[in-house]
């Protein structure tokens, strides 16, 4: 017996589905097993709130702060940050200042300053 057009056509919305389902889940796979920590602190006469993926330390003293992973390590002083042994970098006094850390990005905003380091 010969398929009808509208049964080729059920079956061909079916394999587009069922497609689109395994990209869904994959997709999910990839980006939502990553568990993160939010973290507020403050250090150096700034208000630090920061994302961080995977196991962290975070040392917050009243000269400066420091946030360390395995991806990367993030010090704060009261006008300037610098990221790993990288130069360091001048931000305004007193803003409140926002980090993420992710496997290969770093990412800080300190008022109109931002800073970004990636790595592949």
């Amino acid at each position: 017996m010969k398929p009808t057009m509208k049964s080729q056509n059920r079956e061909t919305r079916r394999a587009r589905i069922a497609d689109a389902a395994v990209i869904i889940l994959l997709m999910l796979a990839v980006t939502g097993c990553t568990k993160f920590t939010q973290v507020k602190t403050s250090a150096a006469g700034h208000q630090i709130s920061a994302t961080i993926v995977g196991n962290h330390s975070i040392d917050s003293q009243p000269s400066h702060g420091t946030i360390s992973s395995p991806f990367g390590n993030i010090t704060i002083e009261r006008a300037r940050v610098k990221f790993d042994e990288n130069a360091w970098t001048a931000i305004p006094e007193g803003v409140p200042v926002k980090v993420s850390i992710s496997k290969g990005k770093l990412w800080l905003a300190a008022g109109r300053v931002t800073i970004k380091r990636t790595i592949r």
